[in-house]
């Protein structure tokens, strides 16, 4: 849920020296776009330059908005205690174990499950060179808690956080949470130095990690420079008695036991490249050695010269739609615009022969909380006489002379053009939309404040349902900053939220996140488009990519196996 609050402000932008660089050597690794490719042994040495999609406005997790870009480029300096396996399973990475109390603990039902010990690995040091204790992390969420975005949601959950010993934390919440992990998987969960925390920004402008690489420069909407961290302690397949769990996620992503986390590289530099093409073009000129996209044009068009791994089926970009005015504060309005618009029209349009999907639920169908086809779960078809029939229901019910509304976007050209084809489908049954593109400041205020009819959107990447309870639940859809944003709140989606979050059985989970989605569906909350292409490409002797090839990616989690690439020469 965390990860939620300090993604949501930027939602909608993913909404050198005497070294070889990775342009200046070839290899005859074959480009591979799923899967585990072999890779060999890790070489040392050179400098990878990467271009993300936006620039970060601060490198302390709990206080900046830290979006996808800002994910990669921070994992390269900050580890988390946890990460995600392929199955969505919580993994350890700094963290080295996690329990939670039972009722053999407590005598009370209504306790179980609200206070976690976590015990980190010991001997990890900072890019300074102290240690890492449990002091130094529970600063870091005590900070994300009081201080930091993650406030609104996490404040009046968790009760207190302490020290119990060097290397042991507690943390017990309000009331139980089986999901509770899910928190320290994301960007709370990112460990920062205390002289880091001790500097009069918090660490914003010099962060002091664990991580592979040591922070060295940023210049603003230029780039990031990282170099090698010499005293890295390996990651966690690299220890000589991983946890079984570490042992499977080892496995799953092709990197041998005892193999370390990086660095091999001498340096790595992020880039941010707002521009699409320009971020495309960057990659083809070799200025850049590697490239973070959202356009399925881009992986269509370089994957005979490039590598390209792709995640198309984590985040999903729809029409989002305020239930709190006029005129979607109708159901029959919100119909109407559903049966207008053409899916599979605007997934040709969007994905350069590639196969992008479109679901029609927060969780895709291929994931362990959908496996239901887009056509059963309950989101209307496009049939235009049935958008027809809703216009003049609305119009009955309302005595409105017409279904007309604004639809807000940001200005990038990709974007303004899917907005006029929507404009374009929904004129011809009847439905008048303003398009406005507006500044992702503005716009990001908008939506916090409820000012907004319908916007264009992008989220619901996230490994577990409960980390998007702050997008559904009805006491983040007021107030002065409103995270739910569509302000739509039932009975169903109150007691699906309450249930997914104490429940530990994942079968029993599903089914309950499955009746939220068919509840939003039957509303149409959310006019669903399609989902997310994101890939990365890059030059084929790039390496240690085989973690994005398995591990879901295209979201606002921390990414540490960044680290653990290299050029194969």
């Amino acid at each position: 849920m965390a990860a939620v609050l300090v993604a949501l402000l930027l939602l909608a932008a993913a909404c050198g020296g005497d070294k070889k660089n990775a342009s200046d050597t070839v290899s005859t690794t074959p480009a591979v776009e799923a899967g585990i490719t072999q890779e060999g042994q890790p070489q040392q040495g050179g400098k990878v330059i990467f271009a993300v999609t936006a620039e970060t406005n601060g490198w302390n997790p709990a206080l900046a908005q830290w979006a996808d870009a800002g994910e990669f480029v921070g994992s390269s300096f900050l580890e988390p205690l946890f990460v995600y396996d392929a199955d969505q399973n919580i993994v350890p990475w700094l963290a080295e174990s996690a329990s939670a109390n039972d009722l053999s603990e407590s005598g009370d039902i209504n306790e179980v499950l609200t206070r976690w010990t976590v015990k980190i690995r010991q001997g990890i040091k900072f890019h300074d060179g102290t240690e890492m204790t449990a002091k130094a992390v529970v600063d870091g969420i005590l900070l994300a808690i009081r201080d930091g975005l993650s406030s609104v949601a996490l404040g009046p959950m968790v009760q207190s956080v302490d020290v119990i010993d060097t290397y042991t934390f507690r943390v017990v919440t309000t009331e139980p949470w089986s999901a509770f992990l899910n928190v320290l998987a994301g960007p709370v969960g990112f460990v920062m130095a205390p002289s880091m925390l001790a500097k009069p920004d918090k660490g914003q402008s010099s962060p002091v990690g664990t991580g592979a690489f040591r922070f060295e420069s940023w210049k603003q909407d230029d780039s990031v420079k990282v170099r090698a961290f010499d005293e890295y302690w390996g990651g966690p397949c690299a220890l000589p008695s991983p946890e079984d769990s570490v042992k499977k996620l080892c496995a799953e992503v092709g990197v041998p036991l005892g193999q370390r986390n990086g660095p091999y590289l001498d340096a790595m530099e992020f880039r941010p490249i707002v521009d699409p093409q320009q971020r495309a073009n960057a990659l083809a000129s070799g200025d850049v050695n590697m490239i973070m996209s959202t356009r399925a044009v881009d992986a269509s068009t370089m994957k005979d010269r490039f590598q390209v791994v792709k995640d198309y089926n984590s985040e999903k970009t729809f029409v989002m739609l305020s239930t709190s005015k006029p005129p979607f504060d109708n159901v029959h309005a919100r119909r109407a615009l559903a049966y207008a618009t053409d899916r599979a029209k605007i997934v040709d349009q969007v994905s350069s022969g590639e196969d992008v999907r479109s679901d029609t639920s927060p969780f895709s169908e291929t994931s362990r909380w959908g496996g239901v086809p887009p056509d059963e779960t309950g989101y209307p078809a496009y049939d235009p006489q049935k958008a027809r029939e809703e216009i003049e229901a609305y119009k009955a019910q309302t005595g409105q002379p017409a279904l007309r509304f604004k639809l807000i976007g940001l200005p990038p050209v990709e974007e303004l053009t899917l907005m006029q084809e929507l404009q374009e489908m929904w004129r011809q049954v009847g439905i008048e939309a303003q398009l406005e593109t507006i500044e992702q400041t503005a716009y990001i205020v908008k939506l916090t404040q409820g000012d907004f009819q319908a916007a264009m959107f992008r989220n619901y990447g996230y490994p577990d349902p409960d980390s998007q309870y702050v997008f559904w639940a009805q006491e983040t859809a007021k107030g002065g900053i409103i995270i739910n944003f569509s302000q739509y709140y039932s009975d169903v989606t109150e007691n699906a939220l309450r249930y997914g979050r104490v429940e530990t059985d994942r079968t029993n989970r599903r089914e309950a996140y499955q009746k939220l989605s068919r509840d939003r569906n039957e509303q149409v909350i959310d006019v669903w488009l399609f989902d997310t292409p994101y890939a990365l490409i890059a030059e084929k002797n790039i390496s240690g990519l085989n973690w994005f090839r398995v591990l879901p990616w295209g979201n606002f989690m921390p990414k540490p196996y960044i680290t653990g690439i290299w050029i194969s020469r």
